[in-house]
C-alpha cells in the first residue's frame, strides 16, 4: 500500500502560498488507487468501444468518408 505524508508549512508570504497550492494540485493530479483488472471487466468495454466506433462510422459515412474508414479500422483492431 502507497501512502503519502504532507508536510505543512506556514508560509506567510505570497510565494509560499503559491508553492504549497502546486504541491497540493501535483498531490491531487497524481494520486490514483490501484485498479484491479479482470478479463471479464475488460471483455464488454472492449466490445462496447468497438459497436460505438462502427455505429459512429456509419452516422459519418456521408458527411466525412475518411473518418468512418478511420473508425471502423480502429473499432476492427479491437475486435
Amino acid at each position: 500500500m502507497n501512502s503519502t505524508t504532507f508536510n505543512t508549512h506556514t508560509n506567510a508570504n505570497y510565494a509560499g502560498n503559491v508553492a504549497n497550492a502546486v504541491r497540493q494540485l501535483f498531490a491531487a493530479l497524481f494520486a490514483r488507487k490501484p485498479v484491479a483488472v479482470t478479463s471479464e471487466a475488460t471483455a464488454e468495454p472492449v466490445e462496447v468501444a468497438s459497436w460505438w466506433m462502427s455505429s459512429a462510422a456509419k452516422d459519418l459515412e456521408a458527411r466525412s468518408p475518411i473518418l468512418a474508414v478511420e473508425l471502423r479500422y480502429i473499432a476492427a483492431r479491437f475486435g
